[in-house]
């Protein structure tokens, strides 16, 4: 059998086994592979999210991009009558500068384009990455910390982060008790909510800068697995909600649904 397990192998054959091109015996090798090897998991969870984040932003807004790269032309095109008088001093070099423009135009209008969505993704992963340390030390693991419980202490703890209210509950999640956390830098409210069977984390905080026009309903930014534990990023234009919990994705994005209705 061809040696299809080695990690050169595999990080060679990823953008392949990710579009579903290789046989199944090779992609199952592949996959067996990549579960035992930390490193090639790293790395096939960092294409896979460049390919979702390249098809969706591809397909969203056709003329949006198309604008962009009118605006990027119009920034960088030679005004015409410049043209027959350089050609001469330019001379061979002529095909080389165009192609040096169209490269730099690509570049552009992706780095326009893309840009922002890129850098919105490897912060949301940043958050998710450290709802999910704290779901597991604090209500996985237990480890001692100060929780609120009593409504004035809830009440003060809210008003500390400009939030108006925690809800007691959401379809049948209960509310159990709460405290500020830090995310990504900044200082969210974790609030702990079960079914009776399983808790939750749901960490929460006000957008930056948040508009004063009418609350928008929140849409799901990122939803991953992280060591067993799923986890998922919600955004509104007022505030941030991310839900954690030792459940798969399918699951957590059950309870965020009973979650962002209250919210």
């Amino acid at each position: 059998m061809p040696d299809w397990t080695s990690c050169e192998a595999v990080r060679n054959s990823l953008p392949a086994y990710l579009g579903g091109e290789l046989a199944a015996e090779k992609s199952s090798a592949i996959a067996s592979h990549i579960n035992a090897c930390v490193r090639c998991s790293e790395l096939e969870q960092e294409e896979r999210e460049l390919n979702h984040l390249l098809r969706t932003g591809l397909t969203v807004d056709v003329e949006r991009a198309q604008r962009l790269e009118q605006q990027v032309r119009e920034k960088i095109d030679i005004p015409a009558v410049i043209l027959p008088q350089k050609r001469a001093r330019f001379g061979i070099l002529d095909g080389r500068w165009w192609a040096a423009a169209a490269a730099t135009l690509a570049f552009a209008v992706f780095a326009l384009y893309f840009g922002p969505a890129i850098y919105t993704s490897r912060i949301a992963h940043r958050l998710c990455s450290d709802a999910v340390d704290d779901h597991q030390e604090e209500v996985v693991q237990q480890q001692p910390r100060k929780w609120r419980t009593a409504d004035p202490d809830l009440q003060t703890l809210v008003a500390r982060l400009g939030e108006q209210n925690l809800p007691k509950s959401a379809g049948n999640l209960t509310l159990e008790k709460a405290r500020i956390c830090e995310l990504g830098g900044r200082n969210f409210i974790h609030a702990v909510y079960t079914s009776g069977q399983t808790e939750y984390s749901v960490f929460l905080a006000p957008v930056d800068k948040a508009s004063a026009a009418r609350p928008m309903p929140f849409s799901l930014v990122r939803a991953e697995t992280i060591n067993n534990i799923g986890v998922a990023e919600y955004h509104s234009n007022a505030q941030l909600l991310i839900v954690a919990g030792s459940a798969p994705v399918a699951r957590i994005l059950e309870i965020s649904s009973q979650l962002t209705s209250v919210f």
